[in-house]
């Protein structure tokens, strides 16, 4: 059977040494090819790999804080995962026009939020207003810096996979 074994290794940038931290490090990849194929299956794997623990090295470095650059970081959500479809709502004040327009609207559309299990959050004190969709897989769906409409929200929900088989198995 066909394989290909790789081995890799985390060392200092600046010795070359083994390290224990993420902090500065270079990955070090080799291979035992098989097959012709497993040539590129290494050249494939070693170039994901790479860039998976530079994206990680670079999260760590700024902290993994989770926040967004544009707002407020979204609120603990593991209560609604799987149960509920979230819209958080970013304000500067509850009284601030678009946050106003965006009520207003789905103020209209209960039913239509309560059929399609969407619980609403609002955040204040955020600087500027923001309405990101969360799906209940804990996936954010959507990211706007504008109110949206029921229309346009509903269409976004109702063309999700989850949704759908909701609405076919009633």
């Amino acid at each position: 059977m066909p394989g290909l074994l790789i081995g890799l290794r985390i060392s200092s940038v600046a010795s070359g040494r083994p390290c224990g931290t993420l902090a500065n490090f270079v990955l070090a990849a080799g291979q035992f090819p098989v097959t012709p194929r497993s040539a590129v299956y290494y050249e494939t794997m070693s170039s994901m790999l790479k860039m998976s623990l530079a994206g990680l090295a670079a999260c760590l470095a700024h902290g993994c804080t989770g926040e967004s650059t544009t707002g407020l970081a979204l609120p603990d959500l593991a209560a609604h995962q799987w149960k509920h479809r979230v819209l958080i709502i970013d304000t500067p004040s509850m009284q601030a026009a678009p946050y106003l327009q965006q009520v207003s609207a789905f103020d209209a559309a209960a039913t239509g939020l309560k059929e399609r299990d969407l619980e609403v959050i609002t955040q204040t004190a955020a600087p500027a207003f923001r309405v990101r969709l969360v799906g209940k897989d804990g996936g954010v769906k959507l990211d706007r810096s504008t109110p949206m409409t029921t229309d346009e929200l509903f269409t976004i929900i109702d063309a999700m996979p989850m949704r759908q088989d909701e609405v076919s198995n009633r």
